[in-house]
Protein backbone atom coordinates (compact mmCIF):
# COMPACT_ATOMS: atom_id res chain seq x y z
CA UNK A 1 0.00 0.00 0.00
CA UNK A 2 1.59 3.09 -1.11
CA UNK A 3 1.82 6.71 1.73
CA UNK A 4 -0.92 7.91 0.01
CA UNK A 5 -3.20 5.16 0.21
CA UNK A 6 -2.43 5.30 3.85
CA UNK A 7 -3.02 9.13 4.74
CA UNK A 8 -6.22 8.78 2.98
CA UNK A 9 -7.55 5.79 5.28
CA UNK A 10 -6.59 7.69 8.28
CA UNK A 11 -9.33 10.59 6.95
CA UNK A 12 -11.66 7.76 6.69
CA UNK A 13 -14.40 6.51 9.56
CA UNK A 14 -15.27 7.39 12.73
CA UNK A 15 -11.85 7.00 14.60
CA UNK A 16 -10.60 10.67 13.05
CA UNK A 17 -11.10 13.03 15.92
CA UNK A 18 -7.74 14.69 16.49
CA UNK A 19 -6.09 12.28 19.16
CA UNK A 20 -8.59 12.44 21.66
CA UNK A 21 -11.83 10.40 20.46
CA UNK A 22 -14.16 11.17 23.83
CA UNK A 23 -13.01 14.94 24.00
CA UNK A 24 -13.74 15.79 20.42
CA UNK A 25 -16.97 13.77 20.21
CA UNK A 26 -20.03 15.72 20.15
CA UNK A 27 -21.52 19.61 20.01
CA UNK A 28 -20.38 20.81 23.35
CA UNK A 29 -16.76 21.02 21.67
CA UNK A 30 -17.68 23.65 19.23
CA UNK A 31 -19.12 25.81 22.23
CA UNK A 32 -22.01 27.06 20.73
CA UNK A 33 -23.32 28.32 17.51
CA UNK A 34 -22.58 31.30 15.45
CA UNK A 35 -20.76 33.48 17.22
CA UNK A 36 -21.80 33.04 20.08
CA UNK A 37 -19.52 31.86 23.24
CA UNK A 38 -16.08 33.07 21.45
CA UNK A 39 -15.32 34.79 25.06
CA UNK A 40 -11.80 36.18 25.53
CA UNK A 41 -9.99 34.43 22.62
CA UNK A 42 -12.01 35.74 20.09
CA UNK A 43 -13.17 38.76 21.42
CA UNK A 44 -11.56 40.36 18.18
CA UNK A 45 -13.21 38.84 15.68
CA UNK A 46 -16.57 39.82 17.37
CA UNK A 47 -15.04 44.03 17.62
CA UNK A 48 -14.29 43.20 13.79
CA UNK A 49 -17.99 42.48 12.85
CA UNK A 50 -19.50 45.31 15.45
CA UNK A 51 -17.35 47.87 13.73
CA UNK A 52 -17.89 47.51 10.03
CA UNK A 53 -21.65 47.36 8.87
CA UNK A 54 -20.91 45.95 5.70
CA UNK A 55 -20.41 42.54 7.62
CA UNK A 56 -23.37 42.86 9.73
CA UNK A 57 -24.21 42.58 13.05
CA UNK A 58 -25.01 39.40 15.20
CA UNK A 59 -28.62 38.04 15.75
CA UNK A 60 -31.95 38.93 13.78
CA UNK A 61 -33.18 42.74 12.97
CA UNK A 62 -36.39 44.12 11.69
CA UNK A 63 -38.55 42.22 9.68
CA UNK A 64 -39.40 41.06 6.17
CA UNK A 65 -42.51 42.01 4.55
CA UNK A 66 -44.52 39.63 2.23
CA UNK A 67 -43.73 41.52 -0.66
CA UNK A 68 -39.86 41.42 -0.19
CA UNK A 69 -40.87 37.69 0.98
CA UNK A 70 -42.35 36.62 -1.82
CA UNK A 71 -40.96 38.85 -4.61
CA UNK A 72 -43.95 40.53 -5.47
CA UNK A 73 -43.58 44.24 -4.76
CA UNK A 74 -45.76 46.02 -7.23
CA UNK A 75 -43.73 47.98 -10.18
CA UNK A 76 -45.54 51.24 -10.50
CA UNK A 77 -44.86 54.53 -13.04
CA UNK A 78 -45.81 57.74 -12.10
CA UNK A 79 -47.73 60.49 -14.78
CA UNK A 80 -44.95 62.07 -15.42
CA UNK A 81 -42.67 59.41 -16.51
CA UNK A 82 -46.12 57.89 -18.40
CA UNK A 83 -46.19 61.37 -20.66
CA UNK A 84 -42.76 61.03 -21.09
CA UNK A 85 -43.11 57.47 -22.28
CA UNK A 86 -46.17 58.54 -24.57
CA UNK A 87 -44.00 60.91 -26.41
CA UNK A 88 -41.28 58.61 -26.87
CA UNK A 89 -43.63 55.72 -28.20
CA UNK A 90 -45.91 58.70 -30.22
CA UNK A 91 -49.08 56.92 -28.45
CA UNK A 92 -51.66 57.96 -27.03
CA UNK A 93 -53.56 54.89 -25.77
CA UNK A 94 -51.05 52.57 -23.28
CA UNK A 95 -51.98 49.23 -21.85
CA UNK A 96 -49.47 49.43 -18.44
CA UNK A 97 -49.73 45.75 -17.75
CA UNK A 98 -48.73 44.59 -21.10
CA UNK A 99 -45.33 46.67 -20.83
CA UNK A 100 -45.00 45.74 -16.99
CA UNK A 101 -46.02 47.98 -14.56
CA UNK A 102 -48.89 47.08 -11.56
CA UNK A 103 -49.23 50.63 -10.35
CA UNK A 104 -50.26 54.50 -11.62
CA UNK A 105 -49.39 57.19 -9.38
CA UNK A 106 -50.04 60.75 -9.52
CA UNK A 107 -46.72 62.44 -9.53
CA UNK A 108 -46.38 64.84 -12.38
CA UNK A 109 -47.75 66.60 -15.03
CA UNK A 110 -49.22 65.31 -18.23
CA UNK A 111 -49.52 67.20 -21.13
CA UNK A 112 -51.34 65.48 -23.71
CA UNK A 113 -54.66 63.76 -23.58
CA UNK A 114 -53.75 59.78 -22.79
CA UNK A 115 -55.83 56.37 -23.10
CA UNK A 116 -54.76 54.48 -20.12
CA UNK A 117 -55.69 50.76 -19.54
CA UNK A 118 -54.45 49.36 -15.74
CA UNK A 119 -55.86 47.74 -12.85
CA UNK A 120 -54.78 49.56 -9.91
CA UNK A 121 -54.14 53.66 -9.65
CA UNK A 122 -54.20 56.23 -7.38
CA UNK A 123 -57.28 58.91 -7.37
CA UNK A 124 -54.57 61.89 -8.19
CA UNK A 125 -53.41 60.09 -11.51
CA UNK A 126 -57.16 59.72 -12.00
CA UNK A 127 -57.97 63.20 -12.03
CA UNK A 128 -54.54 64.23 -13.62
CA UNK A 129 -55.27 62.24 -16.49
CA UNK A 130 -59.09 63.18 -16.75
CA UNK A 131 -57.98 66.92 -16.71
CA UNK A 132 -55.95 66.52 -19.58
CA UNK A 133 -58.93 65.40 -21.38
CA UNK A 134 -57.55 61.44 -21.28
CA UNK A 135 -59.16 58.56 -19.42
CA UNK A 136 -57.94 55.32 -17.07
CA UNK A 137 -59.24 52.35 -18.20
CA UNK A 138 -59.31 49.75 -15.46
CA UNK A 139 -59.12 45.72 -16.13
Amino acid sequence: MSRKEKKLRQTRGHNRRHGGGKRCRGAGNRGGRGRAGCGKRAAQNKLKYLKNPELGRPGKHGFTSIEQREGKKPVIINVEQLDKLAVKLGKTEMNLTEMGYDKLLGSGRVTQKLTVHIPVFSESAKAKIEAAGGKIVSE
